[in-house]
């Protein structure tokens, strides 16, 4: 689904509040609350060179299923992708599109099929479209199939929405055994 037609489709859902945590991991170094990262490499749910996105999981476990599908698709190791941090966020949004039930993604013409592909414009097409009606975050199932994701848009947060790192730990190699 394209253009006039997937604007109006995300418009019908309309928007949800949600008050959650939520998980990430990030490189090392990296401000949890920065989504610059994606805005230049792009994401499933942006294009490069676009708007900044966080990525997260509603879950811990969600979020650490996330770093093994970048291991596979990326074709490393865990221990060249550690160390890494995990943030916790606190978010308190209001314009929340929820794309978790299955009527509500068939109606911007996603398939399961699609959340789970390598090829992404048809879920880069729907984020763009969600940020461009100002929609803070999507709330949708994870392409690993472990928890569902918010993925946030951090420069439509409005005024009355919030985010916050509430905790954060770095992952990194255990000491080999003696």
């Amino acid at each position: 689904m394209r253009g006039k037609r997937l604007y109006d489709a995300i418009d019908r859902l309309g928007a949800i509040d949600i008050t959650i945590q939520v998980f990430r991991h990030i490189s090392e170094g990296r401000d949890c609350l920065s989504g610059e990262g994606a805005r230049r490499f792009g994401g499933r749910w942006n294009l490069p060179d676009s708007f900044p996105t966080l990525y997260t999981s509603l879950t811990l476990e969600g979020a650490v299923a996330e770093l093994a599908r970048l291991m596979r698709r990326q074709r490393r190791t865990l221990d060249e992708l550690l160390p890494r941090r995990i943030c916790e966020i606190s978010a308190d949004l209001t314009r929340v599109l929820d794309l978790t039930a299955p009527a509500a993604r068939a109606s911007v013409g996603l398939s399961d099929a699609a959340l789970r592909r390598d090829s992404l414009a048809s879920c880069q097409r729907v984020g763009q479209a969600a940020h461009q009606l100002g929609l803070e975050a999507i709330l949708v199932p994870s392409a690993t199939a472990i928890s569902d994701n918010l993925v946030i848009f951090p420069l439509s947060i409005l005024p009355e929405s919030s985010l916050a790192v509430s905790l954060t730990y770095t992952w990194s190699i255990p000491p080999p055994s003696a």
